[in-house]
């Protein structure tokens, strides 16, 4: 009897253990996986936005001789009011209109590749240049002298200013270009001596009266 419950007991103990060790080798299920994260796009680049000029410009009406005082003035006028903050110098002599550029505000290096502000600044005097169409227009590169090797020289530097108002829609036949190189300096300094504003174009524009 004695032997009977022994072997009962001795089986329940398997069994507890073998419940016990069933339990304890059950694997355990395996941790989620990480969900990658979307990946983000990358920027696309700004695309630099071509200028944008008027295909057609009104006229400011013929110009008699008569009219000449009141036309250069309100060519000036507009001339002071869209180049303001441009760095362009804007003066008066008698009837006619001179624009003074320094050529580190206009070119990009030593080339004849525009920089962007020159770029916007000879497209803005495009526009005004044929609103008041009566008149020729001559640009003139100057220089101190002392250029370096490779540098463009005044007279490529005129025809690149010339060359951008006529892309920009001044006729052909008003624009005329002219480089001086240190012929004629703003200041009476020595030779080799470099100067910022003796490297300047000067747009120099003046009236044509019809009767």
């Amino acid at each position: 009897m004695k032997t009977a419950w022994g072997w009962a007991a001795a089986g329940l103990l398997l069994s507890a253990c073998a419940a016990q060790q069933q339990a304890y080798y059950v694997p355990s299920p395996p941790p989620p996986r990480a969900q990658p994260k979307p990946a983000t796009p990358a920027p696309r680049p700004i695309a630099p936005q071509p200028l944008r000029v008027p295909q057609s410009v009104p006229s400011a009406g013929p110009l008699r001789t008569a009219m000449i005082g009141g036309y250069m003035d309100n060519q000036e006028r507009d001339f002071r009011e869209h180049l303001r903050g441009l760095g362009i110098g804007v003066a008066r002599p008698g009837d006619q209109i001179v624009l003074g550029l320094l050529e580190s505000k206009v070119f990009d290096g030593n080339g004849a590749d525009f920089t962007k502000k020159g770029q916007d600044a000879l497209a803005t005097i495009a526009i005004i240049l044929r609103h008041y169409d009566h008149t020729i227009v001559t640009v003139s590169a100057f220089n101190d002298g002392v250029a370096g090797k490779g540098a463009a020289g005044p007279q490529q530097r005129a025809q690149a200013v010339a060359h951008a108002l006529m892309v920009n829609g001044v006729p052909r036949g008003r624009v005329f270009a002219q480089g001086y190189g240190a012929t004629r300096r703003v200041m009476a300094t020595g030779q080799r001596i470099s100067v910022p504003g003796d490297r300047r174009i000067e747009i120099r524009i003046r009236p044509l009266a019809q009767g």
